[in-house]
């Protein structure tokens, strides 16, 4: 005789209410993701809409400084707005991850939330659904902490250049969302000239998506070459790569069309960074060193030889005795020293918190990362813990540094929901680790509407 157990009363019924709700919320986001078309083509309309809108052009060249004893640069990215649910530390955002890894343990940490992703669908604010509705629809996101950010940065004062790392906006092809960029950076834009390096999601590759571009950010001056430089006098140079030409491991680029755009930027970058400038930067997306996140891009590839081209890119960095390399791409803040041979190197900074969901880094990775090696004769010297921070940099460069004064002074502030900032990192870019000690002068949390740090 089979035995019955009797449930419990007082939560039987509670339990079963949130397993329905669970799973419609499942199916719901099942049938909408098959059923609802996906307008984002490369005819997806006809261009954002810049009524109202005042957009500058790129700044080309060389720029006037606004004093003389310094300059000040502000340097951030991926700063696009992304989808709710990866916001969030677990759930959907380790489905994400397991989906995206070749590894075992990382299938069965997506499987372990597979509970928690149906309930991030409907709370605390139905997330889930309305990243459906964002992604398949509307394509307008509200994950990640741009506001926050945004805010924080317009509170700067006397900058001479703002400069982002990539990823401007969630899918290039998507004009409404170069609207908002627009929109919502124009306070930002008309603060001091600005740059960016194209990311991955500016998906430059589409003619929808070079479009979307030229009409906001400027046309380049010849097709596809999607890199730029500026110069503030004779102190600093920026060199502004498409890092999305050296590594392509989806193949977005015909490959003869791909090595001859290599080709092009790589021989440009070389010239530019000849120039007698004091300091001089090279901007790009995709980051030379990983903090663990994005592993294998400059390795997987078995018919394009990325990592040929991030060799060659270090022999001009070298070469040209480049300052830092200043990335983006992982949605974190690191900093590394990559030294030479014969001695010296030059910093590698990572700054991908500029808005966009952020990324956190397992064990197991962040184990790999402090192992990995280059494919030349150049080393990671040293490299500092990742910080999954949303967060901007502050760069002071200094022609002639008073005693106990870094000459490329970095300042990072950590940024919360509400935009104000704390200062969390300092290093100066002049100096190899362990070098002069930075000035504790003015480390206070920068607020809204405040003085700008020197």
């Amino acid at each position: 005789m089979p035995v019955h157990f009797a449930e419990d009363d007082a939560g039987a019924a509670p339990r079963r209410f949130a397993q329905r709700v669970m799973l419609l919320g499942v199916v719901v986001v099942s049938a909408l993701a098959l059923a609802i078309p996906r307008f984002h083509n490369d005819t997806a309309g006809p261009g954002p809409d810049l009524r109202g809108i005042q957009v500058a052009p790129a700044p080309v060249g060389t720029l006037g400084r606004m004093a003389p004893d310094s300059a000040v640069v502000i340097v951030y990215g991926d700063s696009r707005t992304g989808h709710r649910v990866l916001t969030q530390r677990s759930g959907a955002r380790m489905l994400y991850e397991a989906a995206q890894s070749h590894r075992p343990s990382m299938w069965l940490a997506g499987l372990e939330n597979l509970p928690a992703t149906a309930l991030e669908v409907v709370y605390p604010d139905f997330m889930g659904l309305r990243d459906v509705w964002s992604t398949f629809v509307s394509h307008r996101f509200t994950g990640g902490n741009q506001p926050g950010v945004l805010r924080a940065l317009e509170a700067n004062t006397a900058v001479d250049l703002i400069v982002n790392t990539g990823d401007l906006v969630e899918d290039g092809r998507q004009h409404v969302q170069w609207e908002e960029f627009a929109g919502s950076h124009a306070a930002l834009r008309n603060l001091a000239p600005f740059v960016a390096a194209p990311g991955n999601h500016e998906a430059l590759w589409k003619a929808a998506a070079r479009r979307n571009w030229d009409a906001i950010m400027g046309p380049p001056r010849a097709p596809f070459s999607y890199w730029s430089s500026v110069a503030l006098g004779r102190l600093a140079r920026f060199v502004i790569l498409d890092s999305n030409l050296f590594t392509d491991p989806h193949d977005h680029y015909p490959p003869a069309l791909e090595q001859a755009l290599v080709d092009e930027q790589l021989a440009w970058a070389d010239s530019m960074l000849a120039g007698p400038e004091r300091f001089k930067f090279v901007v790009l997306h995709h980051p030379l060193v990983t903090s663990g996140h994005h592993w294998d891009e400059w390795t997987s590839q078995d018919e394009h030889p990325a990592q040929d081209r991030r060799i060659q890119l270090l022999e001009i960095l070298r070469r040209r005795h480049v300052t830092a390399v200043l990335a983006g791409h992982e949605h974190l803040f690191q900093r590394s020293w990559i030294s030479e041979p014969g001695g010296g190197g030059l910093w590698h900074i990572t700054t991908g918190g500029g808005g966009s969901p952020l990324h956190y880094v397992t064990d197991d990775d962040r184990r790999r990362a402090r192992t990995q090696s280059l494919p030349d004769s150049a080393a990671i010297g040293e490299m500092f813990p990742e910080q999954s921070v949303y967060h901007y940099c502050r760069l002071v460069l200094r022609p002639d540094p008073a005693p106990g004064m870094a000459a490329a002074e970095l300042r990072i502030y950590r940024v919360d929901s509400a935009g104000a900032a704390r200062l969390i990192d300092t290093v100066d870019l002049a100096s190899p680790p362990g070098g002069p000690a930075v000035s504790a002068a003015d480390h206070s949390p920068l607020r809204r509407r405040s003085p700008g740090l020197p």
